[in-house]
C-alpha cells in the first residue's frame, strides 16, 4: 500500500491559531479543529448458507453531540453545520445489500456545511477515520468488515473503495476565504462484488472536518516577494499592457517571477516563472526539479529535471537525462477518448471513414436529433446531393451533422459526422440506443481506464517517489478535455470554425483555445471530470498518486508558446516531451496533444508518438528550504 493510502494522520501546521473541538460530550482545546461524527457500525445479520442472492440485513447506528458549533480563536473561526434547511440526513445502511455505483449513488446522502465566519483565510479538510474504540461497544465482536467491500462517495464524485485508505484519509480539502462556505454530501454503501465473506463483520468510522488558519509555504511566500503583475508595464516588460504570451519571452517581454493576472484577487494568487531564469532549481527526494509556479493552495509546483552530480549541483540542463524516459502518451488514435490521462468508452465510439467520391445519392443531414424509443429521426433538415459535396459541404458543416446516409428521416443507428471536408470522403462516428453525442462525450471521456503516459508516471512514482508522499500536495492536474470550437462542441454553442484551410476539419479542445488561438492561458480548469486529483473532495479522485505532468497552459507562462518561444527559458531541454493538455481530433482520425519541442515551442503532438516524459509534482504549504540559492550549482535543498 502506498505511502499515500498509508498515511496515519494528517500533518497541520503547528500553530497557536489552531483549536480543536470533538463532540463527545465535552470540550477539549489543542492544535486543530476538529468536528467528529461517528458514521456508522455496520453489522451484517445473515446466516452463513444464504448467498448474494439473499437479503442482507444491516445494522447501523449513529452517535453525535451538538449538531452546531463555531470555534473562535483570535480573528479564525470555522462553523461545522448540519441543521441547515436540507441538512443533517444520516448515513443508514438498514436493509441494505450490496449494489452497484449507479445505485449506490442514489442514496439519500449525509449533508454538512463548513463555513469560516471569521476574517482570515481557513484551510479545511474532510476525512473518514476509523474508529475501533466503538468495537467493543456494540457487542458485535472483533471480525471487521473488509473495506474493499464498503463504497463512498463524495457529492457524486468517483465512486472510490473504502480500503485506499489508511485509518484515517482526507476526502476533501481546500480553502476558504472569510464568509465562504462550502456544502458536502457523503454516500456509502456496500459494493456489488461482496459476497459471504463479509457475513457476521462489522465497520465503525466517522467523518472529522479539520482546519485551522491557512499560511502559505515557504517557496510561495520568496516568490511573492518577487513578483509583479503580469499585465502591466515592470522591469522586463516595456508593454503597458503586459506580457504577451504570442511573442517570445525576452528582456522586454517577461523574464522572472509574475502574479498571474487572473488569481491577483484570490486567497492564494498564483505566481510563475517565465523566461531565462536561473534560480528557480531545486533539490529533493534526491532528484533535480524546477520551481514552475505556486499553487492556489500555496502550494509550489515542480517539475522533473535529472539527477544531481557527485557534488549535489544541478548542472545537466538539457538532454535525456532531464526526462524519465520516453512514452506514447496513448497506444490509440482513432477516438477523441485517447486524449485523455484517464479515458473511458473508446471502443463504441472510434471514428469511420466514407468514401464518396464517386457516388451521386440524395442523402437528408439534421441539425439534432430525436429518439422515440425505437429509432432516431433527424430534426431541422436539409437535403443535398453527394455529387454537390465539393460546394455544399461547408454549408452542411455550419450544423448539419447528423445523417442516416439515405433520403430518409430515421435510422435505427444515426451518424454524426465530425469532421467535414472538401476532400471527397466523410469522418463520422455512430451512435446507438438512444445516445446523444453528449452521452458520447460523457462516456469517452470517464476516467475508467489508465492512459499509456499515466502508467509511465505512476509506475516511476510507486519506484522513486512514494516515501515523499506526506510533503507533497494534492493540487489539481488539469486534462481539460472542453471543447473550444469544431464539429464535437454542443450543438447549443458555436461551433464552427471560420477561418483556415482546415476549416471544420478537427475538433480543438480548450487548451487550443487559450494558447494558439487567443494567446491567453490559464490555470484555471472548467471541467470537474478533468481536475485530476488522488482525493474527489477537491477534483475527480481518480489519480493514484499526487502526480501528472504539465500543462500546455504553464509550458506557455514559462516562454514556450506557440508562436512566440525561445530556447533560452528555463523548461527547454532539447528534447520533445509531453504536456498533459490535449489539442484536437483531427480528420484524419487522429488524436493530438500538445508538447514541448526540442526547439523549445509549444507543438501538436500525435498520441501514439513516443516523447519524453516529465513528471511534475507539488510541494505542500509545509516545505521548507534548508540550503541553497536556487541555482543550477547550488540548487534549493527540500528535505523530507
Amino acid at each position: 500500500m502506498g505511502a499515500w493510502r498509508r498515511r496515519k494522520k494528517y500533518r497541520l501546521e503547528q500553530s497557536a491559531e489552531y483549536n480543536e473541538v470533538e463532540n463527545v460530550g465535552h470540550y477539549r482545546f489543542t492544535r486543530l479543529i476538529k468536528r467528529e461524527l461517528v458514521l456508522m457500525i455496520i453489522t451484517i445479520l445473515l446466516a452463513t448458507s444464504v448467498t448474494i442472492g439473499g437479503s442482507y440485513a444491516i445494522f447501523s447506528n449513529i452517535e453525535k453531540a451538538e449538531k452546531y458549533n463555531v470555534v473562535k480563536t483570535g480573528t479564525l473561526q470555522i462553523a461545522y453545520d448540519d441543521t441547515s434547511t436540507g441538512l443533517g440526513n444520516i448515513i443508514s445502511l438498514n436493509g441494505a445489500y450490496p449494489e452497484s455505483d449507479i445505485d449506490g449513488q442514489k442514496r439519500e446522502p449525509y449533508r454538512f456545511k463548513v463555513t469560516n465566519t471569521g476574517s482570515l483565510n481557513a484551510k479545511y479538510s474532510v476525512k473518514i477515520l476509523d474508529d475501533s474504540s466503538m468495537i467493543s461497544e456494540d457487542g458485535c465482536g472483533d471480525k471487521l468488515l473488509d473495506k474493499s467491500k464498503i463504497k463512498y462517495s463524495l457529492n457524486t464524485g468517483v465512486p472510490t473503495i473504502l480500503s485506499t485508505m489508511a485509518d484515517s484519509y482526507i476526502v476533501a480539502r481546500g480553502t476558504l476565504a472569510a464568509g465562504e462556505s462550502v456544502t458536502f454530501e457523503i454516500r456509502m454503501w456496500i459494493d456489488e462484488s461482496a459476497g459471504n465473506e463479509v457475513l457476521g463483520t462489522h465497520y465503525h468510522g466517522k467523518i472529522v472536518v479539520e482546519a485551522g488558519q491557512k499560511e502559505s509555504g515557504e517557496i510561495y511566500q520568496m516568490m511573492m516577494k518577487q513578483a509583479v503583475p503580469d499585465d502591466e508595464a515592470s522591469e522586463f516588460v516595456t508593454a503597458t499592457t503586459g506580457i504577451d504570451f504570442a511573442q517570445a519571452p525576452s528582456d522586454t517581454n517577461g523574464k522572472g517571477v509574475y502574479t498571474l493576472a487572473e488569481t491577483k484577487n484570490d486567497p492564494f494568487p498564483v505566481y510563475y516563472f517565465r523566461g531565462a531564469v536561473t534560480t528557480n532549481n531545486v533539490k529533493f527526494a534526491g532528484l533535480c526539479w524546477k520551481i514552475v509556479r505556486t499553487t492556489s493552495t500555496g502550494g509550489t509546483k515542480i517539475v522533473y529535471s535529472g539527477t544531481p552530480d557527485e557534488n549535489g549541483a544541478c548542472l545537466n540542463q538539457t538532454g535525456d537525462h532531464t526526462v524519465i524516459g520516453t512514452s506514447a502518451f496513448n497506444s490509440m488514435y482513432d477516438s477523441p477518448a485517447d486524449v485523455g490521462y484517464m479515458y473511458g468508452n473508446r471502443e463504441d465510439y472510434t471514428y469511420q471513414k466514407k468514401d464518396i467520391s464517386s457516388l451521386s445519392e440524395e442523402w437528408i443531414y439534421g441539425n439534432d436529433i430525436e429518439w422515440d424509443g425505437e429509432k432516431y429521426i433527424l430534426k431541422d433538415t436539409l437535403t443535398s446531393n453527394t455529387s454537390n459535396w465539393s460546394t455544399e459541404w461547408s454549408t452542411i458543416a455550419t450544423k448539419y451533422h447528423y445523417t442516416c446516409f439515405s433520403t430518409g428521416n430515421s435510422c435505427i443507428e444515426v451518424n454524426y459526422i465530425s469532421s467535414f471536408s472538401p476532400n471527397l470522403f466523410i469522418s463520422y462516428l455512430k451512435l446507438k440506443d438512444g445516445k446523444t453525442m453528449e452521452d458520447a462525450k460523457k462516456e469517452m471521456f470517464t476516467n475508467t481506464t489508465n492512459s499509456t503516459i499515466k502508467t509511465k508516471v505512476d509506475t516511476w512514482y510507486q519506484e522513486v517517489m512514494l516515501d515523499y508522499t506526506d510533503i507533497l500536495e494534492d493540487t489539481i492536474w488539469c486534462n481539460d478535455r472542453s471543447i473550444d470550437r469544431g464539429p464535437l462542441k454542443s450543438k447549443d454553442e458555436d461551433s464552427s470554425i471560420t477561418s483556415g484551410a482546415n476549416q471544420n476539419n478537427f475538433t480543438l479542445f480548450g487548451a487550443d483555445g487559450r494558447n494558439v488561438r487567443t494567446k491567453r492561458p490559464s490555470v484555471m480548469c472548467s471541467n470537474d471530470n478533468d481536475k485530476f486529483t488522488v482525493s474527489p473532495g477537491n477534483g475527480n479522485g481518480a489519480l493514484t498518486y499526487p502526480v501528472a505532468l504539465l500543462t500546455a497552459d504553464e509550458i506557455t507562462l514559462a516562454g514556450h508558446g506557440w508562436d512566440g518561444y525561445s530556447s533560452s527559458s528555463y523548461l527547454y531541454t532539447n528534447q520533445v516531451s509531453w504536456s498533459l493538455s490535449p489539442r484536437n481530433f483531427f480528420v484524419g482520425n487522429a488524436s493530438y496533444n500538445f508538447g514541448l519541442s526540442s526547439n523549445g515551442y509549444l507543438i501538436n503532438n500525435y498520441v501514439t508518438n513516443a516523447n519524453g516524459v516529465r513528471p511534475a509534482i507539488s510541494l505542500a504549504d509545509s516545505a521548507r528550504i534548508t540550503s541553497g540559492d536556487g541555482t543550477s550549482e547550488n540548487p534549493f535543498v527540500v528535505e523530507k
